[in-house]
């Protein structure tokens, strides 16, 4: 019996990586696409993360305005392993809510999904009928989130509750 040659050797290891090289998953290079409109909320997500005690900086997130599944829903993030996480935030209700503190519980609860990976939250606060989180599957009062800002953000923030998906 003959054995190849170390030519048709190398040429086969050569062949074999090429194959495997093309067939491999490019790596996911993270990515920074915020709207203009929702920087100031992305930066103050991440300035209220530090005063909770666990700073958060956001490297790889798309943040647009763009059609969600319902009309009527405000806002929907979309994530995948090895793809940058995507709000797309609806801009007829973004419209509607015109107030800082009600764009920013939007956005607050969206980074909430895209960003700390939390599930929503159906629990109430004992006897009183308020969402006991940002998390909440519909969007809270304004009022509400208002008076209990600092609570909302610690619940949001616990790390504890990262990861959820």
């Amino acid at each position: 019996m003959r054995f190849p040659g170390p030519n048709f050797i190398f040429r086969s290891v050569l062949v074999l990586g090429t194959i495997l090289n093309g067939c491999a998953k490019e790596a996911h290079r993270p990515a920074l696409a915020i709207d203009p409109e929702f920087q100031t909320y992305i930066e103050r997500f991440e300035k209220v993360s530090g005063e909770m005690g666990e700073p958060i900086r956001i490297a790889d997130l798309s943040v647009r305005f763009g059609a969600t599944e319902r009309p009527t829903e405000t806002g929907a993030c979309a994530w995948n392993e090895n793809e940058t996480p995507t709000i797309t935030i609806n801009p007829d209700t973004w419209e509607k809510r015109k107030s800082d503190s009600d764009r920013q519980l939007i956005l607050f609860h969206e980074l909430g999904h895209c960003v700390l990976k939390r599930n929503h939250d159906s629990e109430f606060v004992a006897n009183s009928g308020k969402p006991l989180s940002l998390m909440y599957p519909t969007l809270i009062d304004e009022r509400i989130y208002m008076e209990d800002i600092e609570s909302y953000h610690r619940k949001l923030f616990d790390p504890s509750k990262r990861n959820q998906y």
